[in-house]
């Protein structure tokens, strides 16, 4: 059915696609070696992570007689191959077990009216777009803003894609979805576009209301500091603080340009729902950089670290060195439970992978500190599996 839709549509190959064709066989990360527009991003992982959302928002509401979920990008309108696929996934679902097509209300907005205006003949112009059981919403004025206002005030589950530091509308967007309690935003967006706001904001609130109990120290440490990466490594923290401080997770990924030391752009995934930030991470983790001891950058192209000392894994924030230790920390809340479920309960917010906490807790067996019991009969086994029940000892 996707061949069948992509000649309908004109059979034109996208970048991401055209890319494949050419590095056939290339590792994901390939994808990153050259710059690559926050549009062609969106279509490389969002359109990857959507339909597993999805699934998981709909399996979340099953038993509901009317389920209804939400999906907005704010910056769609440079990204026409990415909105495509999200609305093609939708479509496609007519008849499966989870019918996307019957639940997914999609708005469509950004700060180029034109360019907006562009996007909506392109959408409306699709073979399936009268299929579509709600048609796409077009946010170009007072009327449709208003539709979507009503639409998330009915706290149905809600993907938005947004770049915060971009247009009024998406700034004020963000700051009601961060009122939410079934909001989950990925936000796109570069770093220079957040020093700027921030270095403007005396005259405009946005950064204060965003920042809220962080703004004090903002505004102090940008007066003192002259270096621009310390400024952007402090916002990015605090950005990150006074979202955690309203309930959420947030996930981290960094796209640097090769041989540069400041990312290039920002991916932050904001939610309440570990599953998601998992999943996501998952995707995320195909295109990430290693350290020299397989832990995840959660970056691509990063400048490869200096290692001055042996004994440089104790220093990083994230190390097969650590991991071990950080387990047995905290082993009354995972004794008994299986690889998958520690890792499950501990991975959010750190890079570890799974296969870093298989090595971690093989580390721990050699040690003498974990058993490993069968999860039927609770016999005692020798070989760890991603089943097997971790017992730790005292």
């Amino acid at each position: 059915m996707t061949k069948n839709l992509a000649f309908e549509e004109g059979g034109e190959e996208t970048g991401t696609d055209a890319h494949r064709k050419a590095v056939e066989g290339a590792e994901p990360k390939d994808f990153f070696r050259q710059k690559r527009t926050a549009a062609e991003i969106k279509e490389e992982i969002l359109t990857r992570f959507f339909p597993l959302w999805a699934e998981e928002v709909l399996a979340g509401q099953a038993g509901v007689q009317e389920p209804a979920a939400i999906y907005t990008d704010l910056n769609a309108a440079a990204g026409a191959p990415a909105v495509q696929k999200i609305l093609r996934n939708i479509y496609a679902s007519i008849g499966s077990r989870h019918n996307l097509n019957a639940t997914f209300q999609t708005f469509w907005g950004d700060g180029n009216k034109p360019a907006l205006a562009q996007l909506q003949q392109t959408i409306q112009a699709l073979p399936y777009y009268q299929e579509l059981t709600q048609p796409p919403v077009f946010l170009h004025n007072a009327e449709s803003k208003g539709t979507f206002g009503a639409a998330l005030q009915q706290e149905s589950p809600t993907l938005a894609v947004l770049d915060p530091f971009s247009y009024r509308y998406a700034q004020e967007t963000f700051l009601q979805a961060l009122e939410s309690k079934n909001m989950h935003l990925f936000l796109l967006f570069e770093g220079s576009k957040m020093k700027a706001l921030a270095k403007k904001a005396s005259a405009d609130d946005f950064a204060q209301r965003l920042f809220g109990a962080q703004w004090p120290a903002v505004q102090g440490f940008s007066a003192r500091s002259a270096s621009s990466h310390k400024k952007e490594e402090f916002l990015l923290g605090s950005l990150q603080s006074a979202i955690r401080e309203r309930g959420f997770r947030v996930l981290q990924f960094r796209f640097y340009l090769s041989g540069k030391d400041q990312p290039h752009q920002y991916l932050l995934f904001v939610s309440r729902s570990e599953s998601s930030c998992t999943k996501l991470k998952e995707i995320l983790l195909d295109y990430s950089d290693l350290q020299e001891d397989g832990v995840p950058l959660m970056s691509v192209n990063q400048k490869p670290l200096r290692l001055l000392v042996p004994e440089y894994a104790q220093y990083l924030q994230y190390s097969l060195h650590k991991l071990p230790q950080e387990l047995l920390e905290k082993a009354k809340a995972y004794n008994r439970l299986s690889l998958e479920k520690i890792y499950e309960k501990h991975n959010v917010e750190t890079n570890y992978s799974k296969a870093n906490y298989l090595a971690a807790l093989i580390k721990l067996k050699e040690q003498g500190k974990i058993l490993l019991l069968n999860p039927k009969t609770g016999q005692q086994v020798h070989k760890l599996s991603v089943q097997c029940l971790i017992k730790f000892n005292p």
